[in-house]
């Protein structure tokens, strides 16, 4: 039997959910059915990944995707892949314009990683991107939404409906349970220990969320796993609202699963999101999750009260009653996990993307 041969194009390896979905995805496909390769676009801060011996990482070596463009196409062209699979949206978008230049027969996937009517408008030019997306987009042959609230969202970008298939992600639940079992001695003991996992951006609200700590009448201490631009006017936030003793700013960490594992609750404040990874993961380790229902799916995941709590209202007030609220209620940790396990688990997922391909 031939093999099917697929071209996964990668920005990079940093530490984030859609970098590790490709890890779990290229790594759990059936490789007597399919011949993988990976174009790396760019191996500065990206992490070192052993992948099996079966699969053929190329680095492009490029400082960006837009310089790009000419290598994809040679590469393409001398490979000739049945398959060329994008994730993240502004490679996906690249790729759809892209597409006028690939050779036929070329079947482009892209999977969508944010709600994209939210993600253009976090861009400096958002009406620029708004067009492009709504001109270019529907040139990709299938879409991977993670969720049905993203799906919904691509048909406002001129996206086919039967274009669009909705996968959850999966998560490597025996991966994230041995990692869980390391050491954390970062918790202080006393109060409830609430854990924050996500870049240090406008997107992922931790502005909403320190104010909404300031206002909880339950003793806490937060710790916050991430980097980005943001991190010293969150650090100075935290000290404007005289909470800075309670709040640790821990930066990018390899393991958060340990965290997980240790906390009384994720929180999560985005203002948006696609399907977060964060909240699958942490419900592996049977730890309840505190969100907001923003546009994406975390209402996909969390059923109120049983494995987290969801908030309606994006507000730092609301997030605050809802941290009041969660302290009360005893959630089954055991329950979490087994359910988390009985949807998204590895198995369960990568024959769903196998037949798309």
């Amino acid at each position: 039997m031939n093999k099917k041969k697929i071209l996964f194009l990668v920005p990079s390896f940093r530490l984030g959910g859609s970098e590790n979905f490709i890890i779990t995805l290229v790594s759990s496909l059936d490789k007597s059915k399919f011949d993988i390769s990976i174009l790396l676009i760019n191996t500065k801060d990206s992490r070192i990944i052993k992948f099996p011996d079966h699969i053929d990482l190329i680095d492009l070596g490029s400082s960006r995707v837009r310089y790009s463009m000419f290598k994809i196409l040679n590469y393409v062209y001398s490979k000739k892949p049945h398959i060329l699979f994008s994730t993240v949206s502004h490679l996906n978008l690249y790729v759809s314009i892209l597409k006028y230049f690939l050779p036929k027969g070329v079947k482009v996937i892209a999977r969508e990683t944010n709600t994209i009517s939210n993600r253009y408008m976090d861009q400096p030019y958002p009406i620029i991107f708004k067009i492009l997306y709504k001109i270019f987009y529907n040139n990709i042959d299938i879409f991977v939404a993670q969720s049905r609230h993203m799906a919904k969202d691509l048909e406002k970008f001129n996206v086919v409906g039967s274009k669009i298939k909705i996968i959850y992600n999966p998560v490597d639940v025996e991966k994230i349970k041995t990692m869980s079992m390391e050491p954390c001695i970062d918790f202080e003991k006393e109060g409830l220990r609430l854990l924050s996992v996500g870049s240090l951006v406008n997107q992922k609200g931790h502005d909403i969320l320190l104010k909404a700590l300031a206002k909880v009448n339950v003793d806490f201490h937060l710790i916050i796993l991430g980097e980005g631009y943001l991190r010293g006017e969150l650090i100075m936030l935290s000290e404007a609202l005289g909470i800075s003793d309670r709040v640790q700013f821990l930066g990018q960490i390899e393991n958060p699963y340990r965290y997980m594992e240790n906390a009384n609750f994720l929180i999560l404040s985005s203002r948006y999101e696609g399907l977060p990874n964060v909240v699958l993961e942490a419900h592996v380790c049977g730890l309840p999750v505190i969100s907001f229902n923003s546009p994406g799916g975390a209402s996909e995941i969390i059923t109120d009260n049983e494995n987290g709590v969801l908030v309606s209202e994006l507000s730092p007030s609301s997030l605050a009653l809802a941290v009041n609220r969660a302290s009360l209620n005893d959630f089954c940790g055991k329950n979490i996990s087994s359910k988390v396990n009985e949807r998204f688990a590895v198995e369960k997922i990568i024959p769903i993307y196998e037949n798309i391909f």
